[in-house]
């Protein structure tokens, strides 16, 4: 099982592509999660970031393209390209907090990507969550945490 340790780790080489013969293990073993419909992003806290990855230009290769913390919300390409001056506004308007949402404070219907290792030989690392190649826009914790009823309503008057 460290193997696949090791896998994830060469995965996170944001400087690479990959191509699907390379991701698919992990796609297997449900260490890479769909992400294209948007969501929460549930993660464990004392990890570190969760990585995001989308489809790259050249067709066939895949690209890990920013990270994201646990406690943001990931909103669909739609809701992003309807509403994007808002939610710009929203991520720069709510400053930090000293407190942020624990995933077992998140009501039952907010949308989630659990993005939290699945198996325990996988403890230490978040599961990737794949993006659409369309911009998505990722609003921070602290705005989450304020607004998360509104940004879920937005994302699903939006999703496909």
């Amino acid at each position: 099982m460290r193997l696949y340790i090791i896998q994830i780790h060469t995965l996170l080489d944001n400087q690479k592509l990959y191509t699907l013969a390379e991701i698919e293990p992990l796609i297997r073993v449900n260490a890479i999660i769909d992400g294209r419909s948007g969501g929460f992003v549930i993660g464990d806290l004392s990890l570190d970031t969760i990585q995001l990855m989308r489809e790259h230009q050249q067709e066939g290769f895949y690209e890990i393209v920013t990270t994201v913390h646990p406690g943001s919300y990931i909103l669909n390409p739609f809701a992003t390209a309807q509403k994007r001056y808002n939610l710009l506004q929203l991520n720069a308007e709510f400053p930090e907090l000293e407190k942020v949402l624990f995933n077992d404070e998140i009501p039952d219907n907010i949308k989630t990507l659990d993005a939290r290792p699945a198996r325990k030989e996988h403890q230490g690392q978040h599961k990737i969550i794949f993006i659409d190649q369309l911009s998505q826009q990722i609003i921070n914790p602290y705005a989450t945490q304020k607004q998360l009823q509104a940004l879920d309503t937005l994302n699903r008057n939006y999703s496909k």
